[in-house]
Order: structure tokens, then C-alpha cells, then sequence
């Protein structure tokens, strides 16, 4: 009977540790599936966002596919830390895309603006004021949303398991040294100035129509002016502006 029961209870023993590891198993297999799906969300992203031209991307997939959670708990944390922050400097830069390609700012000096907005030129004037101060804005900010100081803070508060967090920066970050080349960076910075001082030469031919008012006319889509001093500084501003665009274009 004592040999049975010593059994019967080393039987018991192994079926509990069997059930034990069987759980463990289970739970680091759930754990790595789930790490798995957050990696595959990541490439689904990546695909729907590799495009050549950011105007084209499709916003409503973008959306769906960083708007939704397919892992649970800390995995959950961790995907939806990484998908914001995705969709944060994806916005972010399809708006500083959208500021450098306005096609506004090419018809601010028309023969058709004169004439709609002069001789005051407020809507021109208050155009110019916000567009300049959005591009500074992204002229300061934009290469701050891909350091990885910023990149880190989408997860900061959201939980203070190391593991989670390691597991964030993987997905987020990886083993990159850059983020986005230095030489990227640069151009955009780059076209950013251009065109502000795109914005500020045009400023200041507004400036000259406004100080001159009563003093120019449009005709045959040109502009007239009575005095030649305002017709040479004018007519120089207009060159400074086409040296501009160029410049601006071959980037």
C-alpha cells in the first residue's frame, strides 16, 4: 500500500509539473506571438507608407492599420506606443511636405493676386505671416521628431517593465545608428530656408506695392509702375525670386 501510494504520488508530481511547464510554455509561445504580430503590424505600415511621393499614400489603410490593436496587454502597450508614434511623424511630415510643395506662394506675385487683394494685400500679407511662421516652427522641430529621445517618449509612463520597454525600442528603433540619414535632414532644413526666403522676398514686393499704391497699374498682365526707382527695385526683387525657385527646385 505504501509503495502504491508513493506512486500514486510521484504520478501526481510529475502530471502537476508537466501541467506547470505545459503553462509556461504556453505563455512564452503567447508571448512571442504576440511580439510576432507587432512586428508584422510594423511591416504592414512600412509597405503602406513606402511610397516615392507622400501625397500618395493611402491615409485611409494608414489609419485603419495604426488605429488598431491586434496584441493584448503589455504587448498592447507596446503596439500602441509604436503606432502612434508612427502616425504622429508620418502626419508630421506629409504636412511639412504639403508647406514645401504649397502652390500658393507661386501665385502671391500675379498679375490675378494684385488685383483680387491690392492695393492692401491682407490676405497676402496674413498668407505670408502664418506660412513663415509654420515653416520655422518645422525648421526647429523637424529633425527633433526623429531622435531617439523623442521616439522614447511615447512609451515614457506607459509601463515600467524593462522587458516591454526593450521591447518598444526594438520595434521602434532598432539597431539603426540613424534614424533618418544626416544628408535627408539636411535637405529638408535646406528647402526650408529657401522657402522662407522665398516668402520674405515676395514680402517685400508686396511691401513695394503697398508703399506705392496709386503709383502702379496692372496691364496686359504686368505691372506698370510711374516711377522708375520703384520699377528698378522692383524689377531686382523679381530676379532674386527666380533665383530662389531654382534654387529651391534643384534640391
Amino acid at each position: 500500500m505504501k509503495k502504491k501510494g508513493l506512486i500514486i504520488g510521484i504520478i501526481i508530481a510529475i502530471v502537476t509539473i508537466v501541467i506547470v511547464v505545459g503553462c509556461v510554455a504556453i505563455y512564452i509561445a503567447k508571448g512571442f506571438t504576440q511580439e510576432l504580430a507587432i512586428k508584422e503590424e510594423i511591416q504592414a505600415i512600412d509597405q503602406i507608407t513606402n511610397v516615392t511621393d507622400l501625397q500618395t499614400i493611402d491615409m485611409e489603410a494608414f489609419n485603419q492599420k495604426t488605429d488598431s490593436v491586434v496584441t493584448t496587454g503589455d504587448y498592447a502597450i507596446v503596439e500602441q506606443a509604436v503606432k502612434q508614434y508612427i502616425k504622429d511623424s508620418v502626419n508630421y511630415t506629409v504636412e511639412v511636405n504639403a508647406l514645401l510643395q504649397d502652390e500658393t506662394m507661386t501665385n502671391l506675385v500675379t498679375a490675378e493676386n494684385y488685383q483680387t487683394d491690392g492695393p492692401d494685400f491682407v490676405q497676402t500679407t496674413t498668407y505670408i505671416t502664418e506660412t513663415k511662421a509654420k515653416l520655422e516652427e518645422a525648421k526647429n522641430e523637424f529633425s527633433n521628431m526623429f531622435t531617439e529621445e523623442k521616439i522614447m517618449s511615447y512609451i515614457d509612463g506607459k509601463t515600467d517593465k524593462q522587458k516591454f520597454i526593450d521591447l518598444y525600442k526594438e520595434v521602434a528603433i532598432g539597431n539603426q545608428t540613424e534614424l533618418i540619414p544626416q544628408e535627408e535632414l539636411e535637405t529638408v532644413q535646406s528647402s526650408l530656408d529657401d522657402v522662407i526666403n522665398i516668402l520674405n522676398i515676395e514680402q517685400e514686393m508686396i511691401d513695394l506695392l503697398k508703399n506705392n499704391s496709386g503709383k502702379w497699374q496692372i496691364q496686359n498682365d504686368m505691372v506698370m509702375f510711374s516711377s522708375n526707382d520703384a520699377l528698378t527695385e522692383y524689377n531686382s526683387l523679381v530676379g532674386q525670386l527666380q533665383t530662389a525657385a531654382m534654387q529651391l527646385s534643384l534640391k
